[in-house]
């Protein structure tokens, strides 16, 4: 396999649009299918889609492709064709079901993605025919290869795999760019910041399990059992439980909705490709008024699901944030009590004279772990506050109309 860099009969503006059945037999298309696979029209409808279908293709790609579809989610990847006259061509394909049967969208790669993903089909080509590797097994192989690219999920592959095309072709060809694939990365961006930081703040309050134990200690040596130093401490560890427990439930709460946001952002790219689409399309000559109106319908209707969909997914996703910005702030209040334990541990310092490095040692770690926390905690809630503008642009589009911008 070779990237496709002479195919002069499809151009990076092309965009392919296809329709079938059920059974993956080709219902309609437009002219830039019927151009670019060089069949006549007459053998392209009524023909299963395998017609454009290259032999060196691996069986596990539309093995992953179908198990998604049918599912009812929608599939994108890089596919290798082959037209009537044999010039092979690359695409990158969007396979989306619907009521009666699946449409399918297609452009030229150009982002780079196609040179990581052609070795990997090599590879698992030759075990199919070598070693008699079966679809299922060689689907799985697909996901374990992007996974080793660095992705969680072969869903946030593509996903990235197609806003990179999109966002070269718009570079390449001069396009206005597409703002709210912009907004909808830097949400993504921003709900997985969400995780980590929550990881930071887990691994900071966990320095301070020690400290209850430690103090005790010292109260010990300073006070005997009952002074002062040992009721801050055990007032400490009673926190350092209640805290405990509800940072179970914040870490957990973290995972505010990156696959939502994900699949957003797919079905976003989908509507943005499917509208100019059915403006070419519109423009075609060939077309009866019939044939228009229809493909129109069941574009139309594609694109308004989406639009509902991608919304509402933000949407919910946006709701979880909020309130997961509210229990940041709870816990930060809660946290707070730490600096009270530090002051207070530190007014009992003053009392001894001479030189005490445990329970100097015991404040000076407790007004560390006060400043990374009250840092973390703001970053969080900046964050919050990012992705909640993310989701409020995102709603204005919807509401203005400007949802998939067509330049």
């Amino acid at each position: 396999m070779q990237s496709d860099k002479s195919n002069m009969r499809f151009k990076l503006e092309d965009l392919f649009f296809s329709r079938t059945d059920n059974r993956g037999i080709i219902q309609a298309g437009n002219q830039v299918f019927q151009h670019v696979s060089h069949f006549p029209w007459d053998k392209l409808i009524g023909a299963p889609h395998k017609i454009v279908r290259h032999p060196d293709m691996p069986r596990g790609v539309f093995s992953l492709m179908w198990r998604m579809i049918q599912n009812g989610e929608p599939f994108g990847g890089y596919v290798l064709n082959r037209a009537e006259d044999g010039m092979p061509y690359w695409v990158y394909a969007v396979v989306l079901p619907q009521e009666d049967g699946y449409i399918s969208l297609r452009l030229k790669p150009s982002s780079g993605h196609l040179d990581k993903v052609i070795p990997i089909y090599e590879q698992i080509r030759r075990q199919e025919n070598d070693n008699d590797l079966k679809p299922e097994a060689a689907r799985d192989q697909i996901v374990e290869a992007v996974q080793q690219l660095g992705f969680r999920s072969y869903q946030e592959f593509m996903t990235r795999a197609l806003c990179d095309e999109v966002a070269s072709r718009e570079t390449k060809l001069g396009l206005t760019r597409f703002e709210l694939r912009e907004t909808l990365t830097r949400m993504l961006r921003d709900v997985g910041e969400l995780e980590t930081l929550a990881i930071k703040v887990d691994k900071t309050f966990a320095k301070t399990h020690q400290i209850p134990y430690n103090m005790r200690l010292q109260a010990g040596r300073l006070e005997g059992s009952d002074g002062p130093i040992s009721v801050i401490s055990g007032n400490h560890r009673m926190m350092t439980q209640t805290l405990e427990e509800h940072l179970v439930k914040f870490s957990r709460e973290s995972a505010v909705g990156a696959e939502e946001v994900r699949d957003s952002l797919f079905l976003t790219m989908v509507v943005h490709l499917v509208r100019e689409v059915t403006a070419a399309l519109n423009k075609e000559p060939r077309l009866k008024p019939d044939t228009r109106d229809r493909e129109n319908k069941v574009l139309t209707e594609l694109v308004e699901a989406y639009e509902t969909r991608a919304v509402s997914e933000v949407r919910g996703m946006a709701e979880r944030v909020r309130r997961f910005g509210d229990q940041c702030r709870d816990m930060r209040r809660m946290m707070s009590g730490l600096e009270l334990t530090r002051i207070m541990c530190k007014i009992e310092r003053s009392k001894f004279s001479g030189e005490h490095s445990g329970l100097d040692e015991i404040v000076n770690r407790l007004a560390s772990a006060q400043e990374n926390l009250s840092a973390e905690f703001d970053q969080i809630l900046s964050t919050v506050a990012e992705i909640l503008q993310c989701s409020e642009e995102v709603e204005r589009a919807a509401q203005y109309g400007n949802w998939a911008n067509v330049a």
